[in-house]
Formats: structure tokens, sequence, C-alpha cells
């Protein structure tokens, strides 16, 4: 296996790692996590909760996608 080939394999590794962890975090918040804190905390709780979760998650999913894209 010559270099070339390494570093297509690798990229290839990176992009489908940044996809599907954007894709899992995704699904994960939105289907998931949210409907089990407004299920089981009080409205404002659950206000304060999710304004200090999707800053993070947005954050990640941003960084996961530029990885996606940069491995493209």
């Amino acid at each position: 296996m010559n270099s070339m080939e390494a570093l297509n394999t690798i990229m290839g590794i990176a992009n489908l790692l940044g996809l599907a962890t954007t894709y899992g975090m995704s699904v994960w918040v939105t289907f998931i996590s949210s409907y089990i804190l407004a299920g089981q905390l009080p409205r404002q709780q659950f206000g304060m909760v999710q304004s200090k979760i999707y800053p993070v998650c947005f954050r990640a999913m941003a960084y996961s996608i530029g990885l996606a894209f940069l491995a493209n």
C-alpha cells in the first residue's frame, strides 16, 4: 500500500467519523434527550438545561462537520 492509498483510507475514515458523530448527536439531542428532559423537568428548568446543552452540542456538531468537510 503506497502513501496515497493510506492517506485516502485515513481521510475516508475521518469523513465517516465526522458525519456519523454529527448524525448521532443530532438524533440524540433532538429525539431522545429533549423528550426525556421535557417529561421529567418543570418548564423553567427544562429551558435552563436546554440553554446550556445546545451551545455545546452545536459547537461539537460544527467541529464534526468541519472534520468531515476537511477529510472530503
